[in-house]
Parts: structure tokens; sequence; C-alpha cells
């Protein structure tokens, strides 16, 4: 388990930068698919890292923090706090992911949860 969790922090350090190329190459399978809160779902490496650049090009992060991992077969799931900044606006968002893994420990998949979190530290459900 301890091996899926450094997958895991080295896959959200990759999405903190824009060198993500080889990162994304040692942990993720050609065909792995990421699908995000709003139902969106980008499929292969190229196409997941390209989303991440997009992002990452509009926004300015700050903190991604794993609170916990929950291990369950070949899947993960992780708590996580995310802060970032935009057009001037600090936005906090709490989630989860649910990462399935193949026997060799890549990842095959993503799924995205989110809550976004105010400024008097309420959640507000996305």
């Amino acid at each position: 388990m301890e091996m899926r969790e450094q997958i895991i922090v080295n896959f959200l350090n990759s999405g903190l930068t824009q060198s993500n190329d080889n990162v994304f190459s040692d942990v993720l399978t050609g065909d792995a698919v990421y699908t995000d809160y709003l139902g969106y779902v980008y499929s292969g490496i190229v196409e997941i890292r390209d989303w991440f650049r997009g992002f990452n090009k509009k926004v300015n992060i700050s903190k991604w923090d794993v609170m916990q991992f929950i291990h369950q077969g070949h899947a993960t799931v992780i708590e996580w706090k995310f802060i970032y900044e935009q057009e001037g606006q600090n936005k906090e968002f709490e989630g989860l992911f649910l990462i399935k893994f193949n026997k060799h420990n890549y990842i095959t998949e993503v799924k995205e949860y989110i809550s976004e979190i105010d400024k008097d530290g309420q959640a507000l459900y996305v």
C-alpha cells in the first residue's frame, strides 16, 4: 500500500507543475481515464496531461494535501484538500479521488468528487 500512496503523491505533485510528462508516464497506463467532478472524461496520458497543463495556466495552486488513504483491493480512495488562486480570488476545495490500479500498480482510472469550501469554512456541495 505504501507504494500506491507514493504513486498517488507523485501523480498529485505532477498536477502542481508544468513538468509532468515523465511522472504521468511513470504512474498512468497509456489508456488511463480521468473523470472530473463535472463529468468531463479525459482518456489517455496525453489528454490527461493536456487537461492539467490547461488548468495550471489559469490558476496558481498553493496547496494540495492528502488527508487520508483508504485501500480496498485494486482501488484506493484518497481524501484531499486543494487551494488555488485564480484572477485574484482564492478558492478552496475538499474532495475525494477513487483511483483504480492494474496489477502492475499503474493508475488505470481516476474519478474526482469535490465540495467547494466558502470563506467561512463551510462546504458548498458541487
